[in-house]
């Protein structure tokens, strides 16, 4: 009994010291494998640092050459848009257009179709002119490598200029299933973003004011009631930024595109309407949608202002001599319109003063009009 024992324990003390020499075996196969896999980690990280220093080298060429093909183009560009004859048009027995184009770039108007004056036209030159079959996708492609540069680190205004009826609306908004400027160029922007590496960090964020009779209104901020009107906001000047800033204005964080519609539409049926003998609801003030990108490790925040001005008929035209509140709203909106121009006027000349402070438009938008700031304006006819 003792010998069986002692030879059980025996049996046991090999079972452990078998156990053991397993155990220090596979102890001895995860520490081997723990240091592939740390040499494998070091060597990913390297190629991480690599990637992104490729990345980084690539993106800054890019942004360079970018960059000179843009001031070649021009940083303030001007291009034409125009619609076809309305159904109305037809009926009146407007049958054929006063614009012609007879080169790429030039637009001859005529103030008469046939008779003794039918001799008679201007014309004018642009840096792109769409024709009136022209389609959404081939004027936003005009407009992207300007989108482009709002990534690059620049600030961006892009402009709908005209009278009442002339496409600015359209140009800038489309329709449901034929989608204009603004949401073509912040569909861009994801898609651009969304590219991006994981190391890239971006965030986007969205606000839509209105300038009516020289009052700056947020769109987006809620109402204190129905019957009750926005409340009007303050443009500041900030020295750090060298830029104006409306006080209080409220700002949406957005990361897809049914964010952005639902801002949009939001915005939209806040904006001021009044109907004109020029359009039955005319626009009555300026409304700029404006895009905040930010980038990890960018001090500074680069703008995008998408802007469709109101219209910019003369008051008799328009129909509004005879009431009060109609035509000074179109006084005003004259006046900051002629401001405007005189403004891209300025930049153009490389005048030592621009008159920014002139209205509440060009003071809200100044540091995204001159020096490196790419500023697009849609002429629509």
């Amino acid at each position: 009994a003792e010998l069986k024992e002692k030879d059980d324990l025996i049996a046991k003390q090999d079972d452990t010291d078998r156990l053991l020499v397993d155990q220090e075996r596979q102890l001895k196969q995860a520490a081997s494998r723990f240091r592939d896999l740390e040499v494998q980690m070091r060597q990913q990280e390297q190629g991480m640092k690599e990637v992104q220093s490729k990345y980084t080298a690539e993106y800054s060429l890019r942004r360079e050459l970018h960059e000179i093909v843009q001031e070649l183009r021009g940083n303030i560009r001007v291009l034409c848009r125009v619609r076809p004859l309305k159904p109305a048009e037809y009926e009146n027995g407007d049958e054929s257009s006063i614009v012609y184009l007879p080169e790429e770039c030039k637009l001859r108007l005529t103030k008469y179709n046939e008779g003794p004056f039918a001799d008679m036209y201007q014309e004018f030159e642009f840096d792109h002119i769409f024709p009136e079959t022209s389609s959404q996708e081939e004027v936003f492609a005009a407009v992207k490598p300007a989108v482009q540069s709002l990534i690059d680190g620049f600030n961006v205004c892009i402009f709908a200029y005209g009278q009442t009826g002339s496409g600015k609306t359209f140009t800038m908004e489309g329709v449901d299933d034929n989608r204009g400027v603004n949401y073509r160029a912040l569909d861009y922007l994801f898609d651009v973003v969304g590219s991006f590496p994981p190391t890239v960090e971006a965030d986007m964020e969205i606000s839509m004011v209105e300038i009516y009779n020289e009052t700056v209104r947020d769109l987006l901020a809620e109402r204190p009631a129905a019957d009750e009107k926005l409340q009007a906001l303050d443009i500041k000047f900030s020295v750090k930024d060298n830029s104006g800033y409306v006080v209080g204005l409220e700002m949406r964080n957005i990361e897809n595109m049914e964010q952005v519609e639902g801002v949009l539409a939001e915005g939209h049926s806040n904006r001021a309407t009044a109907s004109t003998r020029m359009n039955e609801h005319s626009s009555r003030s300026h409304a700029i949608v404006s895009v905040f990108l930010t980038l990890e490790k960018r001090r500074t925040v680069s703008k995008l202002h998408l802007i469709d001005l109101a219209g910019s008929e003369r008051l008799s035209k328009s129909g509004c001599t005879s009431d009060d509140t109609r035509l000074k709203e179109s006084q005003a909106i004259n006046k900051s319109l002629s401001a405007l121009a005189e403004v891209i006027a300025s930049l153009q000349r490389r005048d030592k003063h621009i008159p920014y402070r002139n209205t509440k438009l060009t003071f809200f938008l100044q540091d995204s009009l001159g020096g490196k700031a790419k500023t697009l304006m849609f002429v629509n006819l």
